[in-house]
């Protein structure tokens, strides 16, 4: 073995232990900013004070609560007003003799502030921490806050055969009328 080849061999173990100080070194820190941006996303981050999205507003005065189900044996209606709800096998929401539209993400009903402009429909997808707002046919509106959506099955029973069935559950906030 050669004096240039020893030395050749040695400076680069200080080489590779230099990168690999480096490279830890540059875990340690992705992972401290990993940390900082965890822990400045929170989904219940209270300091909103305008009833956006981004604070906790207390439920309005009138809040009504009802739990729906979308099992064709036991479909709970929401009465508001005029109009009724109700939450499909599909996980959509379907509005009779009213129109629906899509709010958006709330932390509650209290969040809930103004009419939509557009977006009236008679069938809304269900989202959890999720608003809506309902018009009824003589103009007036509701308010609905969507929590706790869950999906489940059961098997029935019917003509000899069992079947699976699909079903969708919510706890609905609701408040009629609506004047914001």
């Amino acid at each position: 073995m050669e004096t240039g080849d020893h030395f050749k061999n040695g400076a680069d173990v200080k080489l590779k232990c230099r990168m690999k100080k480096g490279y830890l070194f540059s875990v340690q820190i992705l992972m401290v900013l990993s940390l900082a941006f965890v822990a400045g996303c929170s989904k219940n981050d209270n300091n909103g004070s305008d009833g956006g999205s981004g604070g906790i507003v207390p439920d309005p005065a009138g809040t009504m609560t009802k739990a729906l189900n979308s099992s064709s044996e036991a479909r709970a209606w929401l009465d508001i007003g005029s109009g009724r709800v109700a939450l499909t096998y599909t996980s959509n929401l379907f509005a009779d003799n009213c129109d629906i539209a899509y709010y958006g993400q709330v932390n509650g009903l209290g969040n809930v502030t103004k009419i939509p402009q557009g977006g009236w429909t008679d069938t809304a997808a269900a989202e959890d921490y999720t608003a809506y707002v309902v018009r009824m046919t003589d103009g007036t509106y509701g308010r609905i806050f969507i929590s706790d959506l869950a999906y489940g099955t059961h098997t029935q029973f019917y003509a000899g055969t069992y079947y699976t069935i699909d079903e969708y559950s919510a706890n609905v906030k609701y408040q009629y009328p609506f004047k914001p």
